[in-house]
């Protein structure tokens, strides 16, 4: 009788055992997490930001237009104000950004209508 019981607890072990990681990676599981869309939202921010900083210009997120669910992730499309110094003045460009993100990390950046800032 106890054999039995152990070598069911055994068989149900190793059953699960076995079974977890597809079950966690089907279920987000560690690493594989959407996160939220508030997460969604300030790493699109950071993002953007960075993405202007690495042309020598700064800019802000003035406004999250949508945010979209997608498969993996989220989609977030918003608005960005970048200065562009120009001698002693500084000029205020406006224009929109569409970002994606796949499984907690950001996979796509791109801005439109600010002109040439690059």
């Amino acid at each position: 009788m106890f054999g039995k019981l152990l070598l069911g607890l055994a068989a149900f072990g190793s059953a699960a055992l076995f079974a977890s990681p597809a079950d966690a990676q089907w279920r987000g599981g560690p690493g594989f997490g959407r996160g939220g869309p508030q997460q969604a939202v300030n790493q699109c921010t950071r993002a953007v930001q960075a993405d202007l900083r690495r042309y020598g210009r700064f800019g802000q997120v003035t406004d999250i237009r949508r945010v979209n669910d997608t498969r993996f992730g989220y989609r977030v499309r918003g608005r960005v104000v970048v200065e562009q110094p120009r001698g002693y003045r500084v000029r205020l460009n406006r224009g929109n950004f569409d970002c994606i993100v796949d499984r907690g990390r950001v996979r796509d950046v791109r801005l439109r209508g600010l002109g040439n800032f690059r």
